[in-house]
């Protein structure tokens, strides 16, 4: 039986990567250089609890311009 390792380079945008093996079902994938050494490891949940926080910036941001704009 041959395995495929599921895996993020490093240059690889986070989402890019997470999107690509997402797909899987891997919730945590290496973190590779481009010589294949392990840099880390990122678990799913916490590239899901980043894109919230990130989300939750853009939305307040938005609501402030939108009071901004009103006045």
């Amino acid at each position: 039986m041959v395995w495929s390792l599921a895996l993020i380079e490093a240059d690889m945008g986070r989402f890019r990567g997470a999107e690509k093996d997402g797909r899987k079902g891997v919730r945590r994938l290496p973190i590779v250089d481009g010589d294949g050494a392990l840099m880390g490891i990122v678990a799913l949940d916490d590239m899901l609890r980043c894109l919230t926080v990130q989300q939750s910036e853009v939305v307040a941001l938005v609501a402030r311009e939108q009071r901004h704009d009103r006045q």
